[in-house]
């Protein structure tokens, strides 16, 4: 029988760095290729399916930030990604995955690629990048 494990935002962002850290000093397994701190973001998708398209986007780039306590619809448009929000390569890597699964949550056979990611140079790019392919 599954169990459904409820922790808060905060705690969550502190395991996340916890394991960050760890995976600093040490070399670690891999899961599918990623660190233990990549594949926890990656398995958490937000329990948000009444929200908009837009706002879902946004949450995911919160929450790659490490800002698990600000809501989606708070997020301006305008925010460029890799001044405020996005500043290693791994993090393009989760939101081209993350995205592409909140794509095909919606239609299972689209995709993204991450060029297009990496074309998207604002939060709005990333939203209209979605409600396209919607």
């Amino acid at each position: 029988m599954p169990h459904q494990l409820t922790i808060q935002a905060t705690d969550l962002q502190k395991i996340i760095k916890q394991l960050q850290l760890v995976e600093e000093k040490h070399d670690l397994l891999t899961i599918e290729g990623l660190l233990p701190s990549q594949f926890l973001f990656l398995a958490i998708q937000p329990e948000n399916h009444t929200e908009s398209p837009k706002n879902r986007v946004k949450t995911i780039l919160l929450h790659l930030a490490s800002d698990y306590q600000t809501h989606g619809h708070q997020l301006s448009d305008k925010l460029h990604l890799n001044t405020h929000l996005l500043f290693t390569e791994v993090q393009y890597k989760l939101l081209f995955l993350k995205l592409n699964a909140l794509l095909q949550h919606y239609h299972p056979e689209k995709k993204i690629s991450i060029k297009e990611i990496k074309d998207c140079q604002t939060v709005a790019d990333c939203v209209a990048l979605v409600e396209r392919n919607i």
